[in-house]
């Protein structure tokens, strides 16, 4: 299976892929949840069985040590993050355990599966019934389960309708969604926000963390002088790390960290830039439309303004007024360009269709009542649901609305 169709698969359908290079810590003991809560930038406190978060182990300094997914167990937490940094971060959490009912250990004998595409959930749900432990956001999940079982797992994924794809894959998806990779884009060197993670594995809700001052000041006082940024490119292949970025006057204002050439979109790469040259478009171009339709069953006129009445509404005349009713049909794109910089791809819907009906009840030429029922689909990034709105946004949108109106 080549590239185009694993990225298809990825989207429509349901992509698993063995993350070797990830190593799962464990996390025991009736203090586990508030423990780990007051360590990482994820609100763990929120974690729900059958879920998972996307957070950051930072430093004292606020630095970033490593990034990882975190699921629930029976009677414990697992975090899978990068292999390379295990020991450390291990060593770093283990200085903030003093009374807790709390202990940290590396499991050495876990696999690790990253999940991503509409399917999701479905193929997710069979890695679980085979025993795995497993955390979804409804279109990305992660797997974890013992090495011996690894065979017997990844079966259970491809009966459920998965394909097992590969590591190239994931890494050109995180060009494509502008999610950058730790030991590839950024390393114990930067802030969240200098990675560009503060609005995906960032709480500003939760409590006090480790690192958190430094990283609060950052985002509601200070400002970062560099920033991870997508960039598409015009070139006939990927463009080498370390390659210079520069203003079309020559001055050097960033360097390449990562590049990958997409099916459909062709170069991207993930650049770190000089903040001060990451002036936003300020004009953006979305594109909506809509069509509407109505029909007045009283058989009065309709105008923009709307329908009068042949009779007003009166009870002991046994007259009602006038009756209408309508549907609408609309579809809302918006550019490209407003994320990241004016929303988060993450958490933030990138289209939407509405159909709605309704039934317009004229009483006089003033006095009118609606009743209306708008069903919305919202359409999100494939690797949004590391964030735990994009859960949410994902479902369906259904409102029922009633309105009572008097027009001058």
């Amino acid at each position: 299976m080549d590239l185009g169709e694993e990225l298809q698969i990825a989207k429509h359908g349901a992509l698993a892929v063995r993350e070797k290079d990830r190593t799962v810590l464990r996390v025991t003991g009736e203090d586990r949840v508030t423990w780990l809560n007051g360590i990482v930038t994820c609100d763990v406190a929120k974690l729900t069985p059958g879920t998972f978060l996307y957070g950051l182990a930072v430093t004292q300094k606020g630095r970033i040590m490593a990034d990882f997914s975190v699921i629930l167990e029976h009677a414990a937490i697992l975090v899978t993050l990068p292999t390379s940094q295990a020991s450390a971060v291990r060593a770093a959490w283990e200085k903030y355990l003093v009374m807790e009912d709390c202990e940290l250990t590396v499991d050495d004998d876990a696999a690790v599966w990253r999940v991503v595409g509409s399917q999701s959930a479905k193929i997710i749900e069979s890695a679980r019934a085979a025993g795995a432990t497993t955390g979804v956001q409804e279109a990305a999940g992660v797997v974890v389960a013992k090495s011996a079982d690894a065979s017997k797992i990844e079966a259970a994924l491809v009966s459920a309708g998965g394909v097992l794809g590969s590591a190239d894959t994931l890494a050109v998806l995180s060009q494509i969604t502008g999610a950058p990779r730790f030991g590839v884009d950024f390393d114990g060197a930067l802030y969240p926000q200098e990675a560009a993670l503060e609005k995906r594995a960032v709480s500003f809700e939760k409590g006090c963390y480790l690192g958190q001052e430094v990283v609060c000041m950052l985002e509601m006082r200070g400002h970062v002088k560099r920033k991870l940024v997508s960039l598409a490119v015009e070139a006939d292949g990927p463009i080498e790390k370390g390659a210079a970025v520069s203003t079309v006057e020559g001055e050097k204002i960033g360097e390449v960290t990562s590049s990958a050439k997409a099916p459909d979109e062709g170069v991207l790469a993930l650049a770190m830039v000089k903040a001060s040259h990451m002036a936003p478009k300020t004009e953006l171009r979305n594109r909506s439309w809509q069509v509407a339709a109505g029909w007045v069953l009283t058989g009065e006129d309709s105008s923009y303004t709307g329908v009068v009445p042949r009779t007003n509404f009166d009870w002991s005349a046994g007259t009602w007024g006038a009756f209408e009713v309508a549907t609408r049909y609309g579809e809302l794109d918006i550019d490209d360009a407003a994320f990241p910089t004016f929303a988060s791809p993450g958490s933030n819907a990138e289209a939407a269709k509405s159909i709605g009906v309704g039934l317009n009840w004229y009483l006089s030429k003033i006095v009118r009542f609606t009743f209306d029922y708008y069903q919305t689909r919202f359409d999100l990034n494939a690797l949004a649901p590391t964030v735990p709105a994009a859960a949410l946004l994902r479902q369906d949108e259904k409102a029922l609305i009633s309105r009572f109106q008097l027009s001058f």
